[in-house]
């Protein structure tokens, strides 16, 4: 009988546990979660060869985890690409992402294809009349209807519109995207526009009219608004290049008659400051502001104009600096500064001068450069093409030849700008 009190007081108090155990679960209260271990999955690291190229540029795509190359799928815009190149065959903006089952997708990497756009503005003769013309790569768009002369001497690209200065039938004049604007007085009496510039929307006109005297009358026009950079007098001016800075300081580089000479100058906010000292006759065709450095192209003659030598130069801060000799005549018309350095282009030199040494262009091409310049490292001069028959318009890339106009007709590039986009 004992032995069985005490295996009933074991069965008991194990009955009890159990109880309990029952009642704890049955409780609202949580219970302990046992500890799992996580494993966390590693991200992969999404590496491209460049971030910004041009349309039809190929890119090498690199995925790794924790500094070790893995082979992973590569999305484009959401779409898998055969395997690690890709070549972006339209502009745009794209994003990249590298996936790979057991790890973490890699962050987003922005890829940029640009289309560099090329615009040339210049004439083209029809029928003993020039045509005032711009060309957009291949396209080309005539701003003037044939009837009287006309020219595109400048042009300039801001927010995707399309600047062009010139003049017709002798009246100064501009476009904007192929339309002309005539908020300008521009149209009283003759003249010429040789420069535009656009900034923060506003537009700048460079160039001359004709005074009561007939003679030229330096002015640049701001929205219309003239503001004239002669003396009075009865001295010939001319306003030939029209440069705005970020501070909106406006710089405009010419000449001016002194009575026996022409004087090369510029003027800053229209306050001139002088560049030669008369004793030959000297112009500035060209100016361009970097980081505060004032930066002018222009020629000066050893001697008149009838019996001396052009000189092709620039000043920087008003100090000259001789690009040739005076052997023979050559005149700088085009100056421009990217990164620190200079590039001049010049009538009666075929290429153009980087930081005062000379660049020819390739093959020995004959060319007359008027306008140069810099993008993305390439260099980019327009002009003529002389070396057939018939000039025509062209531009030099890093010094080789692109025909632009057909050449059955004489035509000439006058000046160029270069803009790169992500649009289609």
């Amino acid at each position: 009988m004992k032995k069985h009190l005490k295996l009933s007081s074991k069965l008991a108090g194990a009955f009890m546990l159990g109880l309990t155990f029952l009642m704890s679960c049955s409780k609202s209260e949580p219970s302990e979660e046992l500890d799992v271990p996580i494993v966390e999955k590693t991200q992969l690291v999404l590496t491209a060869s460049s971030t910004e190229v041009e349309k039809d540029d190929e890119v090498a795509f690199t995925a790794t985890a924790k500094g070790k190359a893995i082979e992973a799928s590569i999305y484009i815009n959401g779409v898998k690409i055969e395997n690690s190149k890709h070549t972006f065959k339209e502009a745009g903006e794209y994003q990249a992402v590298a996936k790979k089952e057991g790890y973490v997708d890699s962050e987003k990497t922005t890829i940029k294809a640009f289309k560099t756009v090329v615009y040339i503005a210049g004439y083209e003769q029809e029928s003993s009349i020039s045509t005032a013309k711009y060309w957009e790569n291949d396209e080309v768009i005539s701003l003037s209807n044939g009837s009287v002369n006309a020219r595109a001497n400048s042009i300039f690209v801001a927010d995707g519109d399309v600047y062009v200065a010139g003049h017709v039938g002798g009246k100064v004049q501009y476009w904007k995207n192929g339309t002309a604007k005539n908020t300008i007085d521009f149209n009283i009496v003759r003249g010429e526009a040789y420069s535009i510039f656009v900034n923060n929307g506003d537009v700048y006109v460079a160039g001359w009219e004709y005074n009561d005297q007939m003679k030229r009358t330096a002015q640049y026009w701001k929205n219309g608004t003239s503001f004239p950079l002669t003396r009075e007098g009865d001295f010939d001016t001319g306003a030939l290049s029209v440069f705005v800075d970020n501070g909106g300081d406006v710089y405009v580089a010419g000449y001016e008659d002194n009575g026996s000479r022409n004087v090369a100058k510029y003027w800053k906010n229209g306050l001139p400051v002088t560049l030669t000292d008369g004793i030959n006759d000297a112009f500035a065709t060209s100016i361009f502001v970097d980081n505060g450095t004032i930066y002018v192209a222009g020629y000066e003659y050893n001697g008149t104009m009838i019996a001396g030598i052009s000189v092709a130069k620039y000043w920087k801060n008003g100090t000259a600096v001789s690009l040739t000799d005076g052997s023979s005549s050559v005149i700088a018309n085009s100056i421009f500064v990217d990164d620190g350095s200079v590039y001049v282009a010049a009538r009666g030199y075929s290429g153009y001068w980087k930081n005062n040494v000379p660049v020819p262009f390739a093959d020995n091409v004959k060319g007359i450069p008027y306008s140069i310049f810099v993008d993305n490292n390439d260099v980019y001069v327009s002009g003529v093409n002389n070396s057939g028959s018939q000039d025509k318009v062209a531009y030099w890339k890093n010094g080789d030849l692109v025909s632009v106009s057909p050449g059955t007709k004489y035509a000439v590039g006058t000046s160029i700008f270069v803009a790169r986009s992500l649009g289609k």
